[in-house]
């Protein structure tokens, strides 16, 4: 392996895109995202111990403890979703700190301890009822209970005490998201690309696997041949589940910005949005999941059998053209834009072979039909007819 393959593979691993293209289990595996995100927490709670103990803030902060705690505390998963939950608890700490001051120099909280718990419930019922996500509530009300913790029965607290502990909760915000931008980043458009590559990639086995059990020669080997695409779906649909959980994260992420800057390469391919990219995905999981429930509909009698044998070649050349393809559309190191057109017109003479092979058949198996004044099932012409035209 040279230099600029070592190169790429860091890259793929430190900012965790394209997965799809690595065979890999130490690049792509969910013990390396896992690591991934240990170090991550670890460096971040490294820098903040060190910001709040080991240099001049110490000697002005009130609760040093809280910058390590509000920078682990408000670290999530995808750099989307801890920039989205760091804002919304921005915008609910700044106007509460603001509360919490005028209460607080109006003298409306010494030595009245029913009058301090009756403020104290009234801004909890209100973050509480306010705030849509869970972690920025459980923050919020941290923040909150510190401060009513610590002035009840103080004589004396510093005028700005709600502003001194807003500083140290920014200071911990602040060194969240710089460390989930700098240290091995996961962002929910990477992580949505990689899971659309993986869904494309079992797709395509799912594909294959319901044209041979179409083309079998028997029930048995078509159900065994129809479980193992079962399998592969519900895999998928797991997959997908939790993509769409990430749709959310990516409104507080460059996603095109992002898409342009590590797809460039890549462009002349596929330069589709997030969203284009999962509809892609749901369009050809439903084409595929129809097909699968048409061959569990077939009969496997004699009409299917003298079909199946003229268009075997065909759809086998089908599959393997489509495949092709789709390996063009997950990420890969060397594909260019020759063999790409190339693909794209093996798939479409594919896909008239199969046409012109099914029409010779037709008419083929219709004059078989009038010379032997057999009956053939309207259920088996429109079962192969729709079969097709779910395959173009």
């Amino acid at each position: 392996m040279c230099l600029s393959t070592y190169c790429k593979i860091i890259c793929h691993i430190y900012f965790n895109y394209h997965f799809g293209e690595s065979t890999s289990r130490w690049v792509n595996s969910k013990f390396t995202r896992h690591i991934q995100f240990s170090l991550r927490m670890v460096i971040a709670f490294s820098l903040a111990a060190f910001i709040a103990y080991g240099t001049g803030l110490k000697d002005h902060l009130t609760f040093k403890f809280m910058i390590p705690g509000m920078t682990i505390l408000t670290i999530n998963e995808t750099f989307g979703l801890t920039l989205s939950t760091n804002i919304e608890l921005i915008l609910i700490i700044i106007p509460l700190s603001i509360y919490l001051f005028i209460l607080q120099n109006n003298r409306l909280l010494y030595h009245h301890y029913m009058l301090n718990e009756f403020f104290y419930l009234l801004s909890s019922l209100i973050i509480s009822y306010k705030c849509r996500k869970i972690p920025t509530r459980k923050l919020s009300l941290l923040f909150n209970t510190l401060y009513f913790v610590t002035i009840v029965n103080k004589n004396q607290i510093p005028k700005f005490f709600s502003f001194e502990l807003l500083e140290e909760f920014i200071i911990g915000i602040f060194l969240s998201i710089s460390v989930s931008l700098f240290i091995f980043p996961l962002f929910a458009t990477f992580d949505i690309e990689n899971r659309v590559n993986y869904c494309l990639y079992h797709l395509q086995q799912m594909y294959h696997l319901v044209i041979q059990a179409f083309i079998s020669e028997d029930h048995i080997t078509a159900n065994v041949l129809l479980s193992r695409a079962h399998i592969i779906e519900k895999m998928i649909r797991k997959t997908m589940i939790t993509t769409q959980s990430r749709f959310s994260d990516t409104n507080y992420e460059p996603s095109r910005l992002l898409q342009i800057i590590f797809n460039r390469k890549r462009r002349f391919i596929i330069d589709l949005t997030i969203q284009e990219q999962e509809d892609l995905t749901t369009s050809l999981m439903l084409s595929i999941c129809s097909l699968k429930l048409l061959v569990k509909q077939c009969s496997f009698n004699k009409y299917h059998y003298d079909c199946v044998n003229q268009l075997k070649t065909s759809l086998v050349n089908l599959s393997s053209s489509q495949s092709l393809f789709i390996s063009c559309l997950i990420p890969h190191s060397s594909i260019t834009r020759y063999e790409l057109l190339n693909n794209l017109t093996n798939l479409q003479l594919s896909f008239d072979t199969v046409r012109s092979s099914y029409i010779e058949t037709r008419l083929h198996l219709i004059k078989d039909t009038f010379q032997s004044s057999k009956i053939i099932q309207s259920e088996d012409h429109l079962l192969h007819l729709f079969f097709l035209f779910l395959c173009f």
